[in-house]
Order: structure tokens, then C-alpha cells, then sequence
């Protein structure tokens, strides 16, 4: 098992437009990456304009083919207009 943890930091006047981006990738995601058993997101809760993402799968090649996916690419794109600042990103082994 993969996961990976990405915390991103969005320009106050983009908030909205983020969480919309996002659900609608979380749902493309969904219904299309069997290999991605989890692919949630939240608001954090003391820190303002910051969201959380939290993400398993089941193997590497199911993560890279995520990263390379249209859907996946597509959002990337135009996360440099909501994005304050470059996303922090942690990739984890599962232990157990």
C-alpha cells in the first residue's frame, strides 16, 4: 500500500473554485482508478486556506498511473492560479 499526504495552501479568493475542482476530480478519480482505494480531501481546521489531501493505492504503478492520468493532469494544470505556494507533498509506506 501507497499513501500519500499533500497539503496545499490556496489563495483566499480561490477557495471555492479549489473545493469545486477537487470534488469533481475526487469523483473522476473514483470511478476510474480502481487501484486508488482511498482519495479524500479536507478543509484543515486551524489554518486558514489550507486543505489536506489524503490518498492510498494499492501499489506504486497505481499511484505514477494516477499522477499521468488526463483527469489527475488536467487539474494539476491549473493548480498554479489557486495555489499560494507550492504543495507539500509526503509519500508514505504502509506499515500495517
Amino acid at each position: 500500500m501507497i499513501g500519500l499526504v499533500a497539503i496545499l495552501k490556496v489563495k483566499p479568493e480561490m477557495a471555492d473554485a479549489f473545493e469545486a475542482s477537487l470534488k469533481e476530480l475526487q469523483k473522476t478519480v473514483r470511478a476510474e482508478e480502481p487501484g486508488c482505494t482511498q482519495y479524500d480531501f479536507f478543509k484543515h481546521s486551524t489554518e486558514e486556506n489550507t486543505y489536506v489531501m489524503m490518498e492510498q493505492y494499492k501499489t506504486q504503478a497505481d499511484a505514477d498511473a494516477h499522477m499521468a492520468s488526463p483527469h489527475f493532469q488536467a487539474a494539476a494544470a491549473g493548480f498554479g492560479d489557486v495555489l499560494s505556494e507550492a504543495p507539500a507533498l509526503h509519500f508514505l509506506q504502509h506499515i500495517s
